[in-house]
This record gives C-alpha cells, structure tokens and sequence, in this order.
C-alpha cells in the first residue's frame, strides 16, 4: 500500500503507471513546446521528480530530490495549493534565489498542485521553459485535464490498495484472515532463516465456543472473539504476525529469544484474557494454546499442524 509519507521511487511501484505517466509527461513536453515537464511529489524528505520528460536539455531526471527548504517554484504550489504561473521569473525578486532560475535558466513555470484522493497534497504537475512565455486559458485548461489524468490514476490506486487490505483482514477482530497470514508468515520465514532469527508459532483456539455461542447469542461470542484477539495483540510485538484464521481459532508467528518464551507468552496472553472479560462482563471462557518453536526443516504448514495438534493435546488435559 502507497504511503504519503514516503516517496514513490522509494515504495513497491507495481500498481503505479509510471509508464503511462511518462508518455503523459513527454506529450506535455510537445504540446506546450517547452524543454522540461514533470510530475514531482512532495514529502517530509523533499520534493522528488517522479517522472521527467526524456528530453536532453532537461536536468531533473526522475529521482532528483530538492530539499522542502529551497525556493523552488512547486515549493509555492504545494503551500498555496494554487495553480502558479511565472511568466518571466528573472524580472521577479521573489525567484532570484531559486536555482532553476539562478543556476539551470529558467524564467518560465506552469504549474498545479496534485493531491491525494483523501485531499493532502501529493505535489504537482508543470511545464518550464528556458524562455519568457505567454500562456493562455487554453494552456491553463489542459494542464488541468493532464492533472486530473494523474488524480484520477492515484484514486485507482487508492481504491485497489483498499480492496487489497479489505481482502487480507478479518472484518471482526480487525487482524489478518487466513490468506493474509499464509502469505506474511511464509516471508517471515524467509527472511528468519536468511538473519537467523528465531520464531515460533501459537495456535490459539476458545474453549466450548459453540455452546458459548448458543447460550449466549452471536453478539455475545463475537465479543469473546474480538476479545481474545485483542488479548493476543496486547502480548506480542507490534512486528509480529497475528490472524483469525477460522471461526474461533488464531494463530500468531512471533519473534522470540528463547523457546520458553512460547510457554510466558501463553500464559500472559490466557490471563490478559480472561481479566478483559471479567472487565468487561463477557461469559466466563477459557482459551487453549499450542505452541511450537519454528525448525528450519520444517514447513509453514507442518509447523502449523503441530501447533495445532498441541493445542488439542492442551484442551484434553483441562478435561481430565
């Protein structure tokens, strides 16, 4: 998912068009007949072209950063949020210590802010030239619709990202589903045997769900959920993998230092539980974890077997 707070260049770019938006950029450059169009993006870090028209008397090529402090003409966009249209920057005092003019030459500058879908500004699009110009309405209104091109390719994005994450969370405990957790703890396991990092895995699962639910009605045992999801999250790092993956049952790929870690957690998790349903008048219930420390030759799914067979051995000790 694309963040606002970092810059595109720098993030996963599959579901970006950059090529479309280059062939945009580079049609900009003839319509307007001008040596360099862009679309730059503004963060925290700076103002970075993401596209540059491919033409060789353009310096910025897509990855120049400037610093958010320089008096560059998109600097006066994003903070105006207005279109800006300089047609003679060398007889402006305001633009003498910007270095597009000072250094690179400039004296034209077409521009207009592109936003967010959520409205923040994402940075802008603009034309400059080497030359004093005379642009018209009609100049105006087809940038605008080039702007809106962009805009519109950032809301497909937007709205893709959202079904991805809509796809890959529990609509009820608001932690991952089975999919997403499949795909996270395979890349956690990765990357734990290239750094040698030691996990493990808990499989949780409610004690008597069904006759809970029956008793006390669905609101109810969606409570209990809920809870125990949260009693989950509330003992593990923030970095760790944790989903509902079936009706009452959770499971959680955590980063520990020693086995016995798994045994403390367990147990933390079981008495942050059952104190949040006392705080909360939920049904007296109980939970039941197994646990099972990842072993290199051993697979996502075996692991996951194991765990879970643990788990079972767990419940039918508290039946004896």
């Amino acid at each position: 998912m694309l963040s606002a707070n970092k810059f595109i260049l720098e993030q996963t770019k599959e579901n970006v068009p950059l090529n479309k938006w280059q062939k945009t950029i580079n049609l900009m450059s003839k319509l307007y007949q001008v040596p360099s169009s862009f679309i730059v993006q503004y963060t925290e870090q700076g103002y970075q072209v993401v596209i540059a028209s491919q033409q060789e008397e353009n310096p910025y090529p897509a990855g120049s950063t400037i610093p958010t402090a320089t008096n560059i003409f998109c600097k006066k966009v994003v903070e105006s949020h207005q279109l800006l249209y300089v047609q003679n920057a060398t007889e402006l005092e305001e633009w003498q210590t910007n270095p597009e003019v000072s250094e690179d030459g400039y004296n034209s500058y077409l521009g207009m802010p592109i936003n967010w879908p959520d409205g923040k500004p994402f940075g802008t699009i603009c034309v400059m030239d080497l030359q004093k110009t005379d642009y018209d309405n009609n100049h105006i209104e087809l940038l605008s619709e080039f702007r809106s091109v962009i805009e519109d390719d950032l809301e497909i994005i937007d709205n893709y990202d959202k079904m991805q994450q809509i796809a890959m969370v529990d609509p009820l405990t608001n932690i991952h589903n089975r999919r997403a957790f499949m795909l996270l703890a395979e890349q956690r396991f990765k990357l734990a045997k290239r750094v040698e990092l030691l996990l493990g895995v808990l499989f949780i699962d409610a004690d008597n769900f069904k006759q809970l639910n029956d008793k006390y009605g669905h609101d109810i045992g969606d409570k209990v959920l809920i809870s125990i999801a949260e009693s989950i999250k509330a003992n593990i790092r923030e970095s760790d993998i944790l989903a509902r993956i079936g009706g009452d049952e959770f499971a959680c790929v955590l980063q520990i230092n020693h086995a016995e870690d798994l045994a403390t957690i367990s147990e933390k998790i079981s008495e942050h539980y059952q104190q949040a349903n006392r705080q909360l008048a939920l049904p007296t219930n109980t939970i039941s974890i197994g646990s099972v420390v990842a072993e290199k030759n051993k697979t996502l799914d075996e692991l996951m077997c194991i765990a879970d067979q643990a788990m079972y051995q767990v419940k039918a000790d508290k039946k004896r």
